[in-house]
C-alpha cells in the first residue's frame, strides 16, 4: 500500500525536494483566527506556527518534539502526545508511506474498529500505523484515490480525529488544502491552506 500511496499522480516527492515544502493559509481554534505557517523538510523535522491571540508553534528536530504555547512558554513534548504533531504532519505531506518513514504499516483486523464504526465508504481502506519505539498507534483512512481523509488516534482524553479534505493540485502536488482537529466531539481546530510552496 505505501508503494501504491507513493506512486499515485499528484504525490509529494520527497526525495526531490531538497528545500522540503513550505505551506501557508488561515486557521481558526475555537473561534480564534489566525495565520498558519507550516515547513517541513523530507527527513521528517518540521515547523508549525499559528499566529493569533492564542497562537502557538511546534517542531520536530528529528528526536524531540517542542511547543510554544500562547503565553511564550516553551518545552519539550512528551510521553504519548510527543510524536502525535509529527504523526499529522506526516499524514497531512505523505511522509508516512515513505521508505524510511518511522511507522509500521499494517492492516487492522476485522472489527477491529475501537470505535465501532467499522463501516467505510465504498473504495475506501483503513490502516493502522504505529510509531516505532512509541506506544503511539492510529488507523488512517484512506479515499478510492488513496488520499489520506481521516486520521484517528484513542488516547487517554479520549478520540483526537484530523480529517483532511479539499484535495487540490499545487505546484504538481495533490495536497489536502483543508486540515479539521476533532476532539471529544468538537471542532478544535481547523485550518486553510492558500499557498504550497517547494
Amino acid at each position: 500500500m505505501r508503494d501504491a500511496f507513493r506512486q499515485r499522480k499528484g504525490a509529494v516527492p520527497w526525495t526531490e525536494l531538497e528545500g522540503g515544502l513550505r505551506l501557508s493559509g488561515v486557521s481558526d481554534q475555537l473561534g480564534v483566527a489566525g495565520e498558519y505557517r507550516l515547513t517541513a523538510a523530507a527527513d521528517g523535522r518540521f515547523r508549525t506556527e499559528i499566529r493569533s491571540t492564542v497562537g502557538n508553534a511546534t517542531a520536530y528536530d528529528g528526536t524531540t518534539t517542542w511547543h510554544v504555547d500562547w503565553t511564550g512558554i516553551a518545552g519539550a513534548v512528551v510521553l504519548h502526545d510527543a510524536f502525535v504533531p509529527a504523526l499529522v504532519t506526516d499524514v497531512h505531506l505523505g511522509r508516512w508511506a515513505e521508505p524510511n518513514a518511522p511507522y509500521d504499516v499494517s492492516v487492522p483486523p476485522a472489527g477491529g474498529d475501537p470505535n465501532g464504526e467499522e463501516d467505510l465508504p465504498p473504495g475506501w481502506s483503513r490502516l493502522r500505523l504505529q510509531r516505532r519505539g512509541s506506544p503511539l498507534r492510529a488507523d488512517l483512512m484512506l479515499d478510492a484515490d488513496l488520499c489520506a481523509r481521516q486520521l484517528r488516534l484513542d488516547g487517554l482524553e479520549g478520540t483526537l480525529t484530523h480529517e483532511f479534505d479539499d484535495y487540490r493540485e499545487s505546484n504538481g502536488m495533490v495536497l489536502a488544502h483543508e486540515v479539521r482537529e476533532t476532539a471529544l466531539g468538537q471542532v478544535v481546530q481547523r485550518v486553510r491552506i492558500h499557498s504550497i510552496e517547494a
